[in-house]
């Protein structure tokens, strides 16, 4: 069992190193890709155990022909990591209503949390993992003196359990803050269709009051028009009655900038499932709307 957890931990290393260094690359400068504070992805030390060890034990009857050999290992991988990103996803949605990938845009995708070409490329790295790394790794986890073994996994373990436990947390008063932002926006459309009935009363009464004027002959210059004109245009503004909604909203989406900035860094695509809104967007669309 310890050295499954050494596979564990090791495997979510690996998986934030690789996520880090492609994402650093792809931005130019620094993105720490993990899903918890620390550096690792547990979904990658979950794929590895979920190939490694059930090939570990079938590995006598693997095929000898290279090719089916390598046939094989691919769909069996590229089958169960698959799986796993799927009910990973899944589970992220229903727990803390958001998306952190989606595949939508590719094709043969499932709901958009699995798709065929990434479904093949953990096949393959699967299957160079195991090939080519998993062969070192476990001849270093293997190397480790008994007396250090038992020790070093249990700081890790601790370690894990509060990274894991602070992670929670987090997401949680995240969810917490985008129940707010969700009721505040359903303020803001209420308030909109009261608003809309006062505008439509308000420019119905303006507009008579001009055609009143013209049709009594009433001396008015063109400069007088424009004014009136002007204001009736000014009256249709929409200016909302209760400022704080607005203003309430716009905290709260500094508050997320600010206090949950790395989860964007990390993973750029991440959605509100009841805004169907990417959440590093926000406070731009907020900011676009204020100018207008």
């Amino acid at each position: 069992m310890d050295v499954v957890l050494y596979y564990f931990i090791t495997y979510s290393f690996l998986g934030w190193i690789t996520e880090t260094i492609f994402a650093t690359c792809k931005n130019k400068h620094f993105v720490n890709r993990g899903f918890l504070y620390g550096p690792f992805c547990p979904i990658y030390g979950f794929g590895a155990i979920l190939v490694i060890v059930p090939l570990e034990s079938f590995k006598a009857i693997l095929p000898t022909n290279f090719f089916l050999y390598f046939i094989t290992i691919i769909i069996y991988a590229a089958i169960f990591t698959s799986l796993l990103e799927y009910i990973t996803g899944y589970l992220l949605e229903i727990l803390f209503h958001t998306t952190w990938w989606d595949y939508s845009k590719n094709k043969f995708n499932i709901k958009g949390r699995i798709c065929l070409l990434f479904s093949i490329f953990w096949g393959l790295g699967a299957f160079i993992i195991w090939e080519y790394i998993h062969p070192t790794i476990a001849y270093l986890i293997h190397s480790i003196p008994i007396n250090l073994k038992n020790p070093i996994l249990y700081i890790i373990i601790l370690y894990f359990i509060i990274d894991i436990t602070l992670t929670v947390r987090s997401l949680i008063n995240l969810h917490i803050v985008l129940n707010e932002m969700y009721k505040l926006t359903l303020d803001l459309k209420n308030e909109l269709k009261e608003n809309i009935s006062d505008i439509k009363n308000e420019v119905s009464q303006k507009s008579k009051e001009i055609t009143n004027k013209l049709e009594s002959k009433e001396k008015i210059t063109p400069e007088k028009l424009m004014e009136n004109i002007t204001n009736l245009i000014d009256n249709v503004h929409l200016e909302l009655k209760n400022k704080q909604i607005i203003n309430r909203f716009t905290e709260l989406s500094d508050l997320i900038q600010k206090q949950y900035s790395r989860f964007f860094r990390a993973f750029p695509n991440i959605k509100s499932t009841k805004f169907n809104i990417s959440l590093n967007h926000i406070k731009t669309k907020l900011k676009n709307k204020n100018n207008q």
